[in-house]
């Protein structure tokens, strides 16, 4: 139950890291703790760093842009609050990252049961972490197991085991001279993968592998004898790799794009089918294959690589005369003493590790540059000061000013933009001639390409992907040398469609076209003739018709037959080449697909093959299940799929009784289907004897055939979820994990006879569990189970058993061996049984083991907490929420913290319980930061959460996945679900809708930040008509209309600021307040802006002692802006959250002095003035700047003060919190500049807008003359 620290200790290259990421990863692990959090901590670790990783992991609110150390250890401390951590702190030098960092959140905030698990190379770091003795020592390798891992790198298609027993005498030589490391073993592994399978190929192998005495040394030799076994030419994409900073994620195209454009690799000009990007995908390859680089898990397709540390820090030894690789501050010495050809550069977001420009512009004899974060810029920085840079790549927020100069880079070759603010290239890009590489991806303001862009004659490699690119230039045709294109625009223009552009490309390997079902007809599609290609990959996509719940989208569920007969002839004339290994066809809304899928002979080369969002195809085609090298195959999403009958599988009346279909086929997914019934496959008819993987997901099937048993007799792991009409699972002789989930029909699994692993998940009517004699892992998830299923008895083998049930089960459970329970599982060898307590996953807990017989529980504490927390819900706790139990209001009138929250609590119940009540009703609060959006969703929430059987506050912090929120969701309530790492965040919506189906809940969304998270988990909640509320809170009143039930929290009034203020200070009220203290006070007040989070940062300032000299300091201290740290950080989300237009209409007010009158007609007019306001196309500005300036009053932005007889507002004050703000901001972006400055010493250069207030300093005066150009 202690907090506990374990230590992993061993030398360098021994395995450390690769041991925790299989214990951080194991089964047994993911559901032992609430959070999971993995830091990598260097030699030179940034503290700040590190806590931000922490949060981030850990679920965490938002960081502050400052090194403020001691608000993020608390913020870290929030997230932890309550929750049991697995924290892994990997490859720590000194103890300092624990003790003074890490160790103080952990152990105030985290949950009896959390473990702290270290990798180090000192045993003293683990005694001084106070790690739990003795720590795990890694061993060396033994003979035997050093041999088998050796020839596990070497196996190959040509090699056999017996071939290379054979040399195993040699092979045990080179071992020893290995030490028996992992790492050094697997790099020799590497070498003799490449070299002959014969003796004297190995003997010279030993023969140059020198050993050392020093264990890490051995490894470094190692390394060093497979760099020289290199070719020079991977030499240096070896090199090079070692360069790529590790925070970021290269994919293969980046990696050998980048490797071409350093002329690292020369492809053969006169072989047409093998380019220079089929060469470097043979060189990453073989990196691969010789363990020089390690495939990333995470990544489909060896996409992805990393690289070991200790063949890291050689690679980059090699080099460190030409290249820097570097972190933050450790650059800068480096950058101003020293000239490099090759940079590597990583910062933070905080301006002070920001990488400042004017530094790397030094560098003027720079090839590469590869930055990752944000630069610091100044006016005039640009990429002129570089005469011959190769390659360029930027992943940062502000680089589209860099890109302004971007043609001065003659040379470069290579330029990767992608996930940054940039929005336009240059128009003169033409004069880049030697330009191959374009990466663009997820640039969404990026709209328009330059049309001079046909003339770059050199361009390789296109990605438009994820931008909002949807024309492209006229005689893109010109591109010839093109070889992979990605989210190419389909579009009409007339009587011209932009695939007519394509023909000529027919270099192109890979390409993706986006948009199809805006194609006129299949004569423009004929046009492209992607048949003539040397396509390897195509893409096919059209605006999806199928929404979250797997059907078709209301409103689009009607095609009319032209529309259908229309998409069929575009794909009909798309017919891609004979050699294409893998094509993805997304959104097709034809009855049938493609004439060139329903023929034999046209895709005879694919090998992965996806369908997704099929709205009305009907039949899958019978070809598929005759070509000879398909390995996967997945159909997501096509609701018109009621059968899939024999043709299938290719039965016809000419069909070859001896014929093997799908010979190769190894993973089959069919999900989303959910109208399919039936599945056809006689015993007869030899199908699938490859398939090893086979995941069917949310559907209406009744059985599986039984075809598919008897034939497929490769299949290790079948998984089943969703599948609402499954009665049974029998006879499948060779799986060995089993996955059902949310089959609420299931009745019998038997006849199983391979299965070792078995996860159960809400299969309520499951009753028959027979012939699984190996099994020996049951997961069991119901958390509506009463009682244990019987069948347990009849599993007799079974070494584990765990549990997830509700509270009532586990505390019958917990009786032992006198309760109802006991001969269900007495027989297991070890059982693990939880269940939940609100918030708190697994909570209690039964933990039994038979042998040695161990049997230990908590829920004998439970009586001890529930009387404690029924003291807790008493007066203190109701009046703490403002609540009062003894009247009907939902908020209580005598409340000694929360003050102006009744009427809004009231207001939000009364919207939540009027009209019909079993209707799903929805309330979004909204208004700014710190108005105590969360505090009066917490109070409604708190009030009438009794009321419903499920209920949940859900955080919705800005930086979280989509998934993450949706699995919370899941785990919140009990919603069973797929292992989070497999499934999609579609399969959790699935998910999440069945298990809603017939209940009653009440949910808050505490912080929703944009539209495009709801869209997603709405499908799981919206068709409930079971009395069901939902309470979201937002900054942003677009979100909130988009939801619906809008409720603006209005801003304290006088009356409540002066009651909350002197509330929180030792005088308790205004009245007995010292006149003196309460001038002070009502001038400190003033800066509050009605915000309660204002007001309560301030109160926390002052002291608590009559000492008028004291409240002076602070108030004094306030007025400079000292201390509002918080307020500031809150309102700046408020301001983030607000579209860009509107940034720079907020920022424009800056311009006025405190206290400033505005009137809303003459801002308006200001802001058109200075084309502020950019409406598209014949919108009518005026009205678009009324809006802007609504929405800035919504948000509280603006407050009105002054009004007509009407009650409409008239004149209009920026809060003194917010224009501090904007006025920092202002300065900082040189957006306005006011004189006098208290925030700088010199004037810009430039200056936009000048703002004088009173100034009569000579200096300033006569810098204005200079001035070319000034707007007042």
């Amino acid at each position: 139950n202690d907090i506990a620290v374990v230590a992993i200790v061993g030398v360098c290259g021994i395995g450390k890291t690769t041991l925790a990421q299989k214990v951080f990863n194991d089964e047994a692990i993911q559901g032992e703790f609430d959070k999971k959090i993995w830091l990598s901590i260097n030699k030179h670790f940034n503290k700040a760093d590190l806590l931000r990783t922490a949060i981030t992991q850990a679920g965490g609110d938002s960081c502050p842009t400052n090194d403020e150390m001691d608000m993020l250890v608390d913020i870290l401390a929030d997230a932890l609050a309550g929750k049991k951590v697995l924290l892994v702190m990997d490859d720590v030098w000194y103890p300092t990252a624990w003790e003074c960092v890490l160790k103080k959140p952990f152990f105030n905030a985290a949950a009896r049961g959390s473990r702290v698990l270290i990798t180090t190379r000192r045993e003293d770091v683990a005694r001084r972490m106070r790690a739990q003795h003795p720590c795990h020592r890694v061993d060396k390798l033994g003979p035997e197991d050093a041999w088998s891992l050796m020839k596990k790198q070497i196996m190959g298609n040509n090699t056999h085991e017996t071939e290379l027993d054979e040399l195993k005498d040699i092979g045990l030589q080179i071992i020893a001279n290995c030490g028996g490391l992992p790492l050094a073993i697997k790099v020799m592994g590497g070498v003799l993968s490449v070299r002959h399978v014969q003796r004297p190929d190995w003997m010279r192998v030993l023969n140059d592998f020198i050993p050392s005495c020093e264990l890490p040394e051995v490894i470094n030799h190692s390394v060093y004898l497979s760099y020289e076994d290199l070719a020079p030419c991977l030499k240096q994409c070896f090199l090079h790799y070692s360069l790529l900073p590790t925070n970021a994620v290269f994919y293969e195209n980046d990696i050998v794009g980048m490797w071409i454009s350093e002329g690292f690799i020369h492809g053969n000009s006169h072989d047409y089918w093998r380019d220079s990007e089929d060469l470097g995908s043979e060189y990453y390859r073989e990196l691969i294959l010789r363990n020089l680089i390690e495939p990333d898990a995470r990544y489909t397709s060896q996409l992805v690589c990393n690289m070991n540390d200790v063949v890291r820090s050689f690679a980059q030894s090699i080099c460190r005369d030409e290249a820097l690789v570097a972190h933050n501050g450790d650059m800068y010495g480096y950058l101003s003493s020293r000239k490099f050809y090759q940079l590597s550069l990583e910062s933070k977001e905080l301006e002070s590790d920001m990488l400042v420009w004017s530094l790397v512009q030094e560098q003027t004899s720079l090839r590469t540059l590869v930055s990752i974060g944000q630069i610091k810029l100044k006016p005039g920085d640009s990429l002129m000061a570089f005469p011959s840079p190769r390659t360029l790549h930027i992943e940062s927020t502000n680089a589209a000013v860099l890109v302004e100069s971007l043609c001065q880079l003659k040379h470069l070759r290579y330029l990767s933009v992608a996930h940054t603010d940039v929005s336009s290239l240059p128009e003169n890009i033409n004069t880049m001639k030697f330009l191959q590489h374009i990466n663009l991806q997820g640039c969404e303001s990026f709209e328009k390409l330059p049309d001079s862009i046909i003339k770059l004659e050199q361009l390789r490699y296109l990605n438009l992907n994820d931008t909002g690119i949807n024309v492209i230039p006229r005689g893109f045709c010109i591109l010839t040398n093109l070889s992979k294109l990605y989210g190419f625009p389909a579009y009409m223009d007339g009587n011209w469609c932009s695939l007519e552009e394509l023909w000529p490309l027919s270099r192109l390997k890979e390409i993706e076209l986006k948009g199809l079902d805006n194609v006129a007809a299949g004569l423009f599609a004929e046009s492209a003739s992607l048949y003539q290609m040397r396509l390897s990959y195509l893409k096919l996509e059209c605006s999806t018709r199928v929404g979250g719940g797997g059907l078709v989208i209301e409103g689009r569920s009607v095609f009319q037959d032209e529309e259908n007969q229309r998409i069929e002839a575009v794909f009909d004339e798309l017919h891609p080449p004979q050699r294409l290994s893998t094509l993805v066809i997304q959104g097709y809304f034809g009855l049938q697909l493609p004439v060139w899928m329903r023929t034999e002979d046209r895709l005879e080369c694919l090998v992965v093959l996806t369908m997704e969002d099929l709205a009305c195809c009907t039949q899958l085609p019978c070809c598929l299940s005759q070509l000879p090298y398909l390995e996967v195959l997945k159909i997501q999403r096509a609701p018109a799929i009621s059968c899939v009958g024999p043709e299938f599988l290719g039965v016809s009346e000419h069909h070859d009784q001896t014929a093997i279909m799908f010979p190769r086929l190894h993973e089959l997914v069919f999900s989303g289907m959910v109208k399919w019934e039936e599945w056809v496959w006689e015993k007869q008819l030899n199908a699938m004897p490859a398939l090893e993987e086979l995941l069917v997901d949310n559907c209406k099937l009744r059985s599986f055939p039984p075809g598919l048993a008897f034939r497929a007799r490769a299949l290790r792991r079948l998984v089943v979820t969703a599948a609402q009409n499954l009665n049974s699972l029998d006879s499948f002789a060779s799986v060995v994990e089993l996955d059902v989930y949310f089959s609420p029909t299931l009745t019998s699994i038997a006849n199983l006879h391979q299965l070792q692993k078995l996860t159960i998940i809400f299969c309520p009517k499951l009753e028959k569990l027979i012939g699984v004699p190996a099994i020996r892992r049951l997961v069991l998830e119901d958390y509506d189970m009463e009682t244990l299923p019987r069948y347990l008895q009849d599993v007799g083998n079974l070494s584990l058993l765990q549990l997830d049930c509700s509270l009532e089960l586990l505390t019958s459970i917990a009786m032992g061996q006198p309760g109802p329970e006991w001969k269900k599982y007495s027989h297991v060898k070890h059982v693990e049984a939880y269940a939940h307590d609100g918030d708190n996953q697994r909570e209690w807990y039964v933990l039994y083991t038979k042998d040695p017989y161990k049997f230990e529980t908590n829920i004998n504490q439970r009586s001890s907490k529930l009387a404690g927390e029924d003291k807790l819900i008493g007066k203190e706790a109701e009046q703490l929420l403002g609540i009062d139990s003894s009247s009907d209001s939902a908020v209580s009138e005598d409340n000694s913290e929360l003050v102006g929250i009744e009427n809004p609590c009231q207001s939000i119940i009364k919207l939540l319980t009027h009209g019909d009540e079993e209707e799903l009703k929805m309330v979004s609060i909204c208004g700014t930061g710190g108005l105590g959006k969360t505090t009066v969703a917490h109070a409604v929430y708190r009030k009438i959460a009794n009321e419903f059987k499920y209920n949940f506050f859900v955080d919705m912090p800005r930086n979280l996945d989509i998934k993450v929120i949706i699995g919370t969701i899941c785990a919140e309530v009990g919603c069973p679900r797929p292992k989070f790492e497999e499934c999609g965040v579609q399969q959790l919506v699935d998910r999440l809708k069945i298990f809603f189906e017939g209940k009653r809940y009440l949910i808050v969304f505490d912080g929703l930040w944009t539209t495009s998270v709801w869209d997603q988990i709405l499908p799981a909640l919206k068709d409930n008509r079971h009395g069901s509320r939902i309470i979201i809170t937002t900054r942003n009143v677009s979100i909130a209309e988009h939801v619906g039930g809008l409720y603006r929290l209005p801003l304290l009034s006088c009356d409540d600021s002066n009651m909350l203020f002197f509330r929180r200070t030792l005088f308790g009220s205004k009245d007995d307040c010292p006149s003196q203290f309460r001038e002070l006070s009502e001038k400190m007040l003033s800066r509050c802006g009605q915000l309660p989070l204002a007001i309560t940062v301030i109160t926390d300032l002052l002291p608590k002692d009559r000492v008028l000299e004291e409240w002076q300091k602070v108030c004094d201290s306030i007025e400079r802006g000292n201390g509002m740290e918080n307020i500031r950080r809150v309102l700046k989300h408020s301001y983030d959250d607000l579209p860009p237009d509107l940034q720079r209409c907020l920022l424009c007010l800056s311009i006025f002095p405190e206290g400033y009158e505005i009137g809303r007609d003459s801002l308006v007019q200001r802001w058109m003035a200075e084309d502020l306001i950019r409406g598209k196309h014949g919108q009518n500005l005026q009205e678009l700047g009324e809006s802007y300036f609504s929405e800035l009053v919504n948000s509280n932005m603006i407050q009105p003060i002054e009004f007509d007889g009407s009650g409409r507002d008239l004149v209009y004050r920026v809060p003194v919190t917010t224009l501090d703000l904007i006025v920092d901001l202002s300065i900082r972006e040189n957006f306005v500049t006011i004189l006098p400055s208290l925030q700088r010493t010199d004037l810009p250069s430039e200056v936009q807008r000048l703002s004088l207030r009173g100034s009569n300093n000579k200096h300033e005066l006569k810098a204005i003359k200079n001035i070319d150009q000034v707007i007042l």
